[in-house]
């Protein structure tokens, strides 16, 4: 794993505790992370917790990659493009085995995360996630898995819909 990439995972894996309070994308981390990206409280975060957290990383190591600053998910593509990373979708994506832990996993739900672990082909990918909820949530009035903060997760492969990878 790279400088930045081991960066990214390690400053992800420091938010596994955070949690919404005061309600629905309320908190103060939650907030801190979304006034980082220019947003107000309460609305969705996945994205700007990954942004708080890329950001942390490259400040940490040096990284002349550009600071994301953005609350939307599939925004992430543009960032990775405009850093020069290789941003893995359609056919890349099925052909592609491997994830490596602090790629950028997009999720076709407009959702975001980072790759904790290695994986190879196989159903599911291991990430932590800003902005949802535990394995066993408890589900809402609409079926929905509660949402109230940043947890170590395993989703199909099936739901990514790009992956920004984090070259050596």
């Amino acid at each position: 794993m790279n400088v930045i990439a081991t960066a990214i995972v390690n400053e992800a894996v420091k938010h596994l505790r955070v949690r919404e309070i005061g309600g629905n994308n309320r908190g103060p981390d939650v907030e801190a992370f979304l006034k980082y990206t220019g947003h107000a409280p309460g609305q969705p975060w996945c994205a700007a917790w990954v942004s708080w957290v890329v950001t942390r990383a490259i400040e940490a190591t040096g990284s002349r990659l550009i600071k994301p600053k953005t609350a939307r998910a599939f925004a992430f593509e543009q960032w990775g493009l405009r850093n020069h990373l290789p941003v893995i979708s359609g056919a890349g994506l099925v052909a592609r085995d491997f994830i490596d832990p602090g790629d950028i996993i997009v999720f076709g739900f407009s959702h975001v995360g980072i790759a904790l672990s290695s994986s190879s082909a196989g159903a599911t990918v291991h990430t932590i996630e800003g902005n949802t909820g535990p394995g066993s949530a408890r589900r809402d009035s609409k079926g929905m898995k509660a949402a109230d903060g940043v947890y170590d997760m395993h989703r199909a492969r099936s739901l990514i819909r790009s992956i920004i990878h984090l070259p050596n």
